[in-house]
């Protein structure tokens, strides 16, 4: 937990500059939910592993919505 600490702080202040908040959320899901699932947090209660692997699908769809927006932005 120490580590997504510190990954939150890194994207944040990477992305947050940009005002990219949805990247910034996306990316913070992503590995909160990875991380929840490598440390084995999916079997402590029912349905825990598909709650941290619907946490990192919203995060890579919130990175892709960010990514989609961006190029529409551009044209």
């Amino acid at each position: 937990m120490v580590f997504l600490g510190i990954y939150a702080i890194v994207v944040i202040y990477l992305y947050g500059r940009q005002r990219r908040w949805y990247a910034t959320g996306g990316w913070i899901l992503i590995a909160g939910g990875i991380i929840a699932l490598t440390a084995g947090l999916g079997s402590r209660f029912a349905w825990g592993g598909l709650v941290f692997l619907f946490i990192t699908a919203l995060g890579c769809l919130m990175v892709i919505m960010d990514i989609f927006g961006r190029l529409r932005r551009r044209r």
